[in-house]
């Protein structure tokens, strides 16, 4: 059977596929501001929900004398969905806050990048991952992640908080403390 035929007759494939693409069915529809607050929520909650359900498996390879070799693929995982998660909550207080111009420009922006950058190259530089054993699904951790994401939705896109407050508390500790030295005077 030729590689064409057979991702033809994939439903994971197909499944995924239509999952993705309907967004478009829906997002027209939308307040995009409104849609990226649900949409940021879930994200969150699902890279939370991502980190919690590897974790385990990055901390059994750290212990375990003998290392497999999926471990450099489960702790980019880790490392990625991390970086994922709290870009999302930082993006989220930032809205929240009336997108203070401060938050923008500031190194802990970059920072969770290069979570997400780390963890791609552990992705792309895995050697032969796939074979070995990967932490299996579990529904239960994905339906406590969408009711999270929900939540976490509900709570900033409906009930809409004020988190100027509690940014401005941390700007002393976030905007002066993490800026690089100027160099160029």
């Amino acid at each position: 059977m030729s590689g064409l035929s057979q991702i033809g007759r994939s439903q994971t494939f197909w499944i995924g596929t239509t999952v993705i693409f309907s967004y478009w069915v829906v997002a027209p529809w939308l307040d995009t501001n409104s849609q990226t607050e649900w949409l940021r929520a879930i994200l969150i909650s699902v890279g939370l929900t991502i980190v919690v359900a590897y974790t385990p498996g990055v901390i059994k390879f750290l212990i375990t004398p003998s290392p497999v070799q999926a471990q450099q693929l489960t702790m980019g995982i880790v490392v990625a969905w991390f970086g994922t998660a709290m870009a999302g909550i930082y993006l989220l207080l930032w809205r929240m806050a009336g997108q203070p111009p401060w938050m923008v420009n500031n190194d802990l922006n970059g920072w969770w990048l290069w979570w997400q950058i780390v963890g791609g190259v552990l992705h792309l530089t895995a050697p032969r991952s796939i074979e070995n054993e990967i932490p299996r699904p579990n529904f239960a951790r994905l339906w406590v992640a969408l009711l999270a994401g929900i939540a976490l939705g509900y709570t900033v896109a409906v009930m809409k908080p004020d988190a100027a407050g509690f940014v401005d508390k941390l700007r002393p500790y976030i905007s002066d403390a993490l800026r690089a030295p100027d160099n160029t005077g």
